[in-house]
């Protein structure tokens, strides 16, 4: 007899969330990622990796491999041992001691300013640490063992115990996440921290931080692409290089001229020069007040748009994309995996996940992103707007290319350079990715915008359909505008991301006018009920022959509309044309070509 064993790591979702700036939801990711990690290898060391199941790490090299993108966080072994593994009783206090001890290290140098035995709690108390174990008799009960080890997970995480927090007290609560305690010394005000240190924490005003909150900041040492880079960059690839380079060298002398300083070498107090490369927000005005008091933000502000006039430039758009994927009814797709082929089968699949996951970095710095995420069948990203939906389309085909159906009834299939199966089940096709993109405005508050791409995730999977992409466009003044659909077109018809591609295109060659989308839109809601279809689509065509465009751009939005009068009750069509409309106005801005005044 041996033993199937599970460990859960948490917060996932809710601690992610926390975060006002891009480094807190990079750090965050990135300490659940390697929690994670070090629970697998806690695991591994004990059973040995050949029993390792997820993540599918066959040796300790891979696993380091991937912790470089992320490690998702349940992990799944196999005791082979006769005897209960007592031995996972100490999983908890391992990860715990782990977690302190980086905290200690990355806290250590602020402990004048900060209580760090109250911050060491802290972090060390923030993990949510289950596990759960269950006979396996022989390898035919892989699968209803694996069924009871995820039920005893979940029984378990709706069983948690709830303390008192050593830590707690009648301090003011932390400004991320309103539940920790702030770990300021006592009397000290978040505006007497010397400026070394509050350029180190990132402080923004007088937040208020707990020692998780400050772990965050510190994560990693900062070294991350910012969503404003996300902006700026696209615009800066557009202008010529002439006016680009006269552009960085006006506003790098404004640096100069001001003194800018940030914490990028954190071995200096006084802070290193601020350069455009680091600092992509200072091409922006209205963010020189991160680096200045409120009197000399306000007069750099007027210089900065004073270099934008000399030089003829529009300012930067101000918006980027958060991507999020999900893999689709993977839940369905291990229990298939798993009645048909057991543990073995399992552990190729979770391999399988593994090489999608190591190729995802690469698919999204290949489209100017920034990976902020990448475990098993989840992933985050940063992106420019100009380059989010390519990258959507091409993640959902790697996906399918590359988390298969190990075939169990088949033949052993060779593997790929990857280490991948290449074989199909008879009985199933592979799986699929659901992608969610949002675009939003740099000014936009970090939980927002990612709970913004997670709605527009939730509506690929229900309302697309899953296997799907769901785009919302949420601009700075105006309401959000969601649009969905299969990434797989019907008969002739093209799917949503080539129907926005095409409407992008007609932005950019300034063939659609900015009005109509919200003409079709209204029409759409007044005369939904009330009128035939028919009469619906003349007057949505009539609106559409009225505009100055060309006739060509004419017919493709009529073509859309046609399905109305071949039979089938489609009223729901007009408005959608207009949503998508909208959506892809958010992606073709003509500031992202560094036009001139």
């Amino acid at each position: 007899m041996a033993w199937l064993i599970s460990v859960s790591i948490g917060p996932v979702q809710e601690f992610i969330a926390t975060a006002r700036r891009s480094q807190d939801l990079y750090a965050a990711s990135q300490m659940l990622s390697q929690l994670a990690e070090e629970a697998a290898r806690f695991v591994a060391h004990r059973v040995g990796y050949d029993h390792l199941i997820f993540p599918g790490a066959a040796d300790e090299a891979q696993l380091k491999d991937m912790a470089g993108v992320g490690v998702a966080n349940i992990v799944l072994a196999m005791d082979p041992s006769s005897e209960p593994p007592d031995w996972l009783e100490g999983v908890e206090d391992h990860l715990r001691a782990y977690i302190r001890q980086e905290g200690l290290k990355l806290l250590e140098p602020y402990e004048a300013f900060i209580d760090l035995p109250m911050a060491l709690d802290q972090i060390a108390d923030f993990p949510e640490i289950y596990w759960a174990a269950v006979a396996l008799k022989d390898e035919h009960g892989y699968a209803d063992a694996r069924r009871r080890v995820a039920a005893l997970i979940r029984a378990r995480k709706a069983t948690r115990f709830f303390t008192q927090p050593s830590w707690a007290g009648d301090r003011p609560k932390s400004s991320l996440d309103g539940q920790r305690e702030h770990v300021l010394k006592e009397n000290l005000r978040s505006e007497d921290i010397p400026l070394w240190v509050r350029r180190a924490w990132r402080l923004r005003g007088a937040e208020n931080l707990s020692g998780v909150d400050l772990l965050k900041r510190r994560w990693g040492g900062g070294r991350f692409r910012s969503t404003v880079d996300m902006a700026v960059r696209p615009y800066l690839q557009k202008l010529d290089a002439d006016k680009r380079e006269r552009l960085k060298s006006e506003l790098q002398a404004l640096i100069d001229r001001y003194d800018l300083r940030s914490d990028r070498d954190d071995t200096d107090r006084e802070g290193t020069r601020v350069s455009l490369q680091d600092e992509p927000a200072l091409y922006y005005p209205s963010m020189w007040d991160e680096f200045l008091d409120p009197k000399d933000a306000r007069k750099a502000a007027e210089d900065v748009q004073q270099v934008y006039r000399e030089l003829k430039l529009e300012l930067p758009y101000p918006y980027y994309c958060i991507l999020v994927a999900d893999g689709d009814r993977m839940g369905d797709a291990l229990d298939h995996v798993a009645d048909r082929g057991g543990m073995a089968a399992h552990q190729r699949f979770s391999q399988n996940l593994v090489a999608f996951a190591r190729q995802v970095k690469g698919v999204v710095e290949a489209h100017d992103g920034f990976l902020v995420y990448s475990g098993g069948d989840d992933v985050m990203a940063f992106l420019p707007v100009t380059r989010a939906l390519d990258c959507a389309a091409e993640l959902a085909q790697l996906f399918r290319e590359t988390v298969n159906f190990p075939n169990p009834a088949a033949s052993e299939a060779a593997p790929t350079e990857e280490g991948r199966e290449t074989s199909h089940s008879r009985e199933g096709s592979s799986p699929t990715l659901s992608v969610g993109v949002a675009g939003v405005h740099i000014m936009e508050p970090l939980q927002d915008a990612l709970e913004l791409a997670r709605r527009a995730l939730k509506a690929a999977k229900e309302k697309g359909g899953r296997n799907a992409l769901a785009v919302v466009s949420a601009p700075r003044s105006g309401s959000e505008t969601m649009v969905w659909g299969s990434w797989e077109g019907k008969g002739q018809e093209k799917n949503l991301k080539e129907r926005l591609d095409e409407y992008i295109r007609l932005y950019e060659n300034e063939e659609i006018t900015a009005g109509l989308p919200y003409e079709l839109l209204n029409l759409s809601l007044r005369l939904k009920t009330g009128v035939t279809r028919e009469v619906l689509y003349w007057e949505a065509v009539r609106i559409i022959r009225r505009k100055d465009m060309r006739r060509s751009t004419q017919e493709v939005l009529e073509a859309y509309l046609a399905p109305m009068m071949a039979g089938e009750s489609q009223d729901f069509l007009v408005e959608q044309l207009a949503r998508e409309l909208i959506v892809a106005r958010l992606f073709s801005r003509k500031s992202l070509k560094g036009v001139t005044r």
